[in-house]
């Protein structure tokens, strides 16, 4: 994570590094660092599905449902991929 901090300390408009740095955070099981990292892309790109989807699993772990649900269905809104529509749950 350290090469993503330089990058994003000189390039903070660069959203594939904070992309980078968000899944990194949430792979260390770094909730609130990635919550806010997935958050910045997503102000930036709000279409970002991935993002959404991403943020989305942070809520989850988080044990936050509710937040979770509305970026899974956000996400498979935005892209019809069949992981986001399964998450999506629009069933339920």
């Amino acid at each position: 994570m350290k090469l993503l901090d330089g990058v994003i300390d000189v390039h903070p408009e660069n959203t594939a590094a904070r992309l980078l740095r968000a899944r990194a955070f949430f792979a260390a099981a770094q909730l609130r660092p990635a919550e806010l990292e997935f958050s910045l892309v997503l102000e930036r790109e709000p279409d970002n599905a991935f993002a959404h989807f991403a943020l989305a699993r942070t809520y989850q772990r988080q044990g936050r449902p509710h937040p979770a649900k509305r970026h899974f269905r956000l996400a498979a809104a935005l892209d019809p991929n069949p992981e986001y529509l399964k998450a999506a749950r629009f069933d339920a």
